[in-house]
């Protein structure tokens, strides 16, 4: 007897998936538990569906067998207890907290179901009249096993307590069927489909309990996998704080060299970007000088070059004419040299202001005094008004001299004749809370607010109006000298608001407490040259500066070339139609008044007199190669030697004339 309980402990104990430790074990169950919770609330419905969609079939076989009909009562009130119970624990798996939250009161609840289901199930076989009870009696009852051990997922001790009730039941039920429901004498088949029938049952169960055991095995196999990958993971996590808190201090270890290190090297790039800066500040200033001073040593050589001709034919008039050209260029090219000198000189430093005091109203008046008869000339109304009181400051009075002079000179060269009541500026000196100032205000062209915003006007060479006449041009160096001189004057500051049209308001503001230029003049006498005849030639020029166009002009004339001049574009295509003549040659500045270039005067060319070569005179460096439209233009860059200029004319002219000949 010993032998056999402990061979049924071995087996038991085999059929048994062994479980894990305690806390492992609720671990265990409430990951199953999370898993099967929503297909029993799904299993559940079913199985009361299908239940409950046999009562139909009930009542139809008691309408065609009398037997059947005897034990509808009995068989329908057993039909919807079951049902009433499939639909209470169909409930309780969505409303139960105690299912929710406790595991194995699931299976509980499962084990009790089923038990009763396949109770009332027996019930229905024992109440079956025979043949119905082994038909259908007994097919129930092998589906109520298969859909307990096949959906809910029992664990194999649920299944194992469930599979003893159950072969318990059948045991019962096949009993009373053979022996209160055979005949005496029924046949030996009739008998054997009894047998058969238990057989059946049995083999659903073991399949069942089969089932049931390799779900728990292969459940607790994949959890066992999962917490050793959780621990692994976590291992790596571990690693990976300790190697990041290493890292974090590496980092910020490097962190700190790297901040000292980027401090040295943000010092050295900010002195490599000034130095670069102040390298392309100079590059620019160079490049912008040596293109206005092309301008008027052009002048000078176009004007100088007729003087000894016109001197052997005693022609004093036009001698006359070409040395006040000459003397206009010089005067141009000495401004613009003295301006670019001071300039130098306020950015390298050695220039620091000379403080002492100053009454800010009779320098004020003095300096205004002596563009007074520039103002008379151009028609200008200037005005100074001065409290009566003295008010002194701390300045340099050399500073503030040039500082208001070149506002004033600025307010009286972009004058507007047309404003109403006449062009006037205005110089007004004013004190307010222990700070003075000096507004010189105007009713001229005006600045657009873009220039000023972007601080263009204080660039050197930049004029904010390129419209006015030749002569009454500046150099570009008034408005950057004076803002240079306000930055080295401690608390002194320059505002400045304008608007286009109406006029403009600069004030200097300074603490309550500039250098005029010296004129001069010189002449340069041209070399006679030996150059070929150019009597007679037709030339058109198009030069939008003054200086450079009358000087060109009248040595053409003195070599006895007919010239037509134009200031720009428009005037050109304006007196196209008048021409009595074709030109033998064009002569063109590349960039004009408007936004004309010598595109422009090259489209025009082409369309009037595609014949006629073109020649172009400018002080920028153009390569006609890479210019789209310009193939085949001879360039020449300011300033050019008369004398190449002349040869070059002569050249392109014989060129122009020995093509129209062979046509």
């Amino acid at each position: 007897m010993s032998t056999v309980s402990a061979w049924l402990a071995t087996v038991w104990a085999w059929a048994l998936p062994p479980q894990f430790e305690a806390e492992q074990e609720r671990a265990y169950r409430l990951m199953r538990h999370q898993q099967l919770l929503p297909v029993r609330r799904v299993a559940s419905m079913v199985a009361a569906l299908v239940w409950c969609l046999y009562i139909p079939r009930d009542y139809l076989l008691a309408s065609v067998e009398k037997a059947y009909a005897v034990v509808l009562e009995d068989l329908i009130a057993i039909r919807l207890l079951v049902a009433a119970v499939f639909l209470f624990t169909h409930w309780h798996f969505f409303s139960s907290r105690r299912v929710l939250a406790e595991p194995g009161y699931g299976d509980q609840l499962i084990v009790a179901a089923a038990a009763v289901v396949f109770l009332g199930l027996s019930g229905i076989v024992m109440l079956l009249p025979h043949p119905y009870d082994q038909l259908y009696g007994v097919l129930g009852l092998a589906l109520v096993v298969s859909a307990t051990y096949g959906l809910f997922g029992l664990p194999m001790r649920a299944a194992l307590f469930l599979v003893h009730w159950q072969l318990a039941l059948v045991a019962i039920t096949l009993w009373w069927c053979i022996t209160h429901k055979l005949e005496a004498g029924a046949s030996v088949a009739t008998q054997q489909f009894a047998y058969s029938a238990a057989l059946l049952m049995c083999t659903f169960v073991g399949v069942g309990c089969t089932v049931c055991w390799l779900q728990e095995v292969n459940a607790r196999r994949s959890f066992l996998d999962r917490q050793v990958l959780a621990q692994q993971n976590e291992k790596i996590s571990l690693h990976g704080q300790a190697l990041q808190q290493l890292n974090d201090a590496l980092a910020l270890s490097g962190a700190q060299a790297q901040e000292r290190l980027q401090a040295v090297i943000r010092l050295q790039e900010r002195l490599h970007h000034e130095a670069e800066a102040r390298s392309r500040e100079r590059a620019q200033f160079m490049a912008n000088a040596v293109h206005d001073l092309r301008q008027p040593v052009q002048a000078i050589m176009a004007a100088m070059y007729p003087v000894a001709n016109a001197l052997e034919r005693g022609d004093r008039d036009t001698v006359a004419q070409l040395l006040h050209l000459s003397h206009q260029a010089t005067h141009f090219l000495q401004n613009q040299l003295t301006g670019m000198l001071e300039i130098a000189r306020l950015e390298s430093g050695r220039v620091q202001p000379d403080l002492s005091w100053v009454e800010l109203g009779a320098l004020t008046q003095e300096t205004v005094a002596a563009y007074s008869a520039q103002a008379q000339i151009e028609g200008v109304n200037l005005v100074v008004e001065r409290p009566a009181e003295a008010s002194w400051v701390c300045s340099d009075a050399q500073f503030l001299r040039r500082i208001v002079g070149n506002l004033v000179s600025n307010g009286i060269k972009y004058r507007r004749a047309e404003a109403q009541g006449g062009a006037w500026v205005r110089v007004i000196v004013s004190s307010l809370a222990g700070r003075a100032s000096v507004q010189v205000v105007d009713n001229g062209q005006g600045i657009a607010e873009e220039l000023l915003t972007r601080g263009m006007i204080f660039q050197p060479f930049f004029q904010a109006n390129n419209l006015l006449a030749q002569a009454e041009k500046g150099v570009g160096l008034g408005l950057a000298v004076v803002q240079k001189l306000v930055a080295l004057l401690n608390e002194h500051t320059l505002d400045v608001s304008s608007t286009v049209g109406q006029g403009s308001r600069f004030t200097l503001s300074l603490p309550q407490t500039s250098v005029d230029a010296v004129a001069v003049s010189a002449l340069q006498q041209a070399r006679a040259m030996d150059l070929p005849s150019l009597a007679g030639l037709y030339l058109v020029l198009v030069e939008d500066d003054e200086i450079v166009r009358e000087s060109l002009s009248q040595m053409f004339r003195v070599m006895g070339v007919l010239c037509e001049p134009f200031a720009d574009y428009q005037a050109l295509a304006a007196a196209v139609a008048d021409f009595e003549r074709c030109p033998d040659v064009l002569i063109s500045d590349y960039r004009l008044p408007a936004g004309r270039t010598a595109l422009d005067v090259r489209r025009l060319h082409e369309a009037e007199w595609p014949q006629v070569p073109m020649l172009i005179l400018t002080g920028e460096p153009l390569d006609a190669g890479a210019l789209p439209g310009l193939e085949g233009v001879t360039i020449l860059c300011k300033p050019v030697a008369m004398a190449d200029l002349l040869r070059t004319l002569a050249r392109v002219s014989r060129s122009a004339l020995a093509q129209t000949s062979s046509l």
